[in-house]
């Protein structure tokens, strides 16, 4: 039995992912997915991943597997807020999140957001329109 996953009609998604390697880790898939049906893909990466001092190779390990997944390099932003910082015990105000993410989905004029990211132990969120 073959299923087909069906994608949303949209031409522009904003993922939404807490640290690098999220994107290909939760993300691959629906990358590749999307930018075969012509969709430009634009990441948000919600820190640098720097929890043990490897915030620049990690923004660079994240820069490369965008490029290999096929997004441009244009489409892939790191965020470095001092409230947002890598750590197994770090509590990020869900406030500063969703004011971050509206500013970037209204730049990129992004139809859907999609994350795959925890706030707080709430769980993980799973998608948003654009225009919440």
């Amino acid at each position: 039995m073959h299923l087909e996953y069906a994608l949303p009609k949209v031409s522009t998604v904003l993922l939404l992912i807490a640290h690098p390697d999220d994107e290909t880790m939760f993300f691959s898939p629906t990358i590749l997915a999307l930018l075969r049906e012509s969709c430009r893909v634009c990441v948000l990466c919600m820190s640098t991943g720097n929890f043990e001092g490897l915030g620049k190779l990690r923004q660079e390990e994240l820069r490369t597997a965008c490029a290999i997944l096929g997004i441009e390099p244009k489409d892939v932003f790191i965020v470095d807020h001092t409230d947002l910082q890598d750590g197994p015990h770090a509590q990020w105000p869900p406030q500063l999140i969703a004011l971050i993410v509206a500013a970037q989905a209204s730049k990129v004029k992004a139809d859907m957001v999609r994350c795959h990211i925890h706030i707080q132990g709430n769980g993980s969120l799973d998608a948003w329109p654009s225009g919440w």
